[in-house]
């Protein structure tokens, strides 16, 4: 995949048993460093941050890649300013479950296991990690912009069964009533984003 917003892998392969994977260089912090460093972004910072990284995602998509892990520490910013998506290491390429199944017929991920991470994770996802698509990973961006304006996840919980029935069942919170700078059509298109069901949600990043 050759994306400006995607880390490139220029090379891998393996050598005295060891693998190796040479991938792109990116000088710059991810989202959770700058969040930590400066709090909760400007309005605009955080729209040019998530329009950059759905532009990325949407071309893995389009190429058959499902990242499943979309979080802020996951979004790099060059100091040129440009996001890279970061982090496939959990991704489902086509029908294959993990980029790290081999061509055995066995499959990492089984069904019922849960690969990513909690608070940014689509319900459907959270239920079965091969049960995902394009849809999840809206989702999980949805969730990375509640992040960045308001400084956390949009839901919490005490354990990780809690997480996962708060995303499959709690409200979808309002970017508007936390923040009186977000315009109205901001926060119509993260509560579209959060959408339970994945029909309801953007069919695509673009």
């Amino acid at each position: 995949l050759s994306h400006p917003n995607l880390v490139s892998a220029y090379d891998a392969g393996e050598r005295d048993g060891i693998y190796y994977l040479v991938m792109e260089h990116v000088e710059g912090q991810n989202l959770i460093g700058l969040l930590k460093q400066y709090g909760p972004f400007p309005v605009p910072f955080a729209v040019n941050y998530l329009v950059q990284a759905a532009a990325g995602l949407g071309y893995a998509h389009a190429h058959g890649v499902y990242h499943r892990n979309v979080k802020p520490s996951n979004l790099m910013v060059s100091r040129e300013g440009v996001v890279k998506v970061i982090g496939l290491g959990l991704a489902r390429i086509g029908q294959c479950a993990s980029m790290s199944d081999g061509g055995s017929g066995t499959e990492l991920t089984q069904p019922g296991q849960v690969v990513g991470t909690l608070d940014f994770m689509a319900p459907e996802q959270a239920a079965d990690s091969r049960n995902v698509d394009a849809r999840s990973d809206v989702y999980s961006l949805g969730c990375v912009l509640h992040t960045l304006l308001l400084g956390k996840p949009p839901y919490a919980a005490k354990s990780p069964v809690q997480q996962a029935v708060t995303h499959r069942s709690a409200p979808i919170p309002s970017l508007r009533a936390a923040r009186e700078d977000v315009p109205d059509g901001l926060d119509a298109v993260f509560q579209k984003m959060l959408a339970k069901k994945p029909e309801d949600r953007y069919q695509t990043m673009q």
